[in-house]
């Protein structure tokens, strides 16, 4: 039998702070609202 198999996962994120993020969804939204 072999080891078994270990996984790591990674998220790393930004904090939603009005027009520095998403700013794809601006408009229709305001940055305010897409954050």
């Amino acid at each position: 039998m072999s080891a078994p198999l270990l996984a790591t996962v990674l998220v790393i994120a930004k904090a939603p702070v009005p027009g520095r993020v998403k700013t794809r969804l601006t408009p229709p939204y305001t940055p305010r609202e897409a954050a």
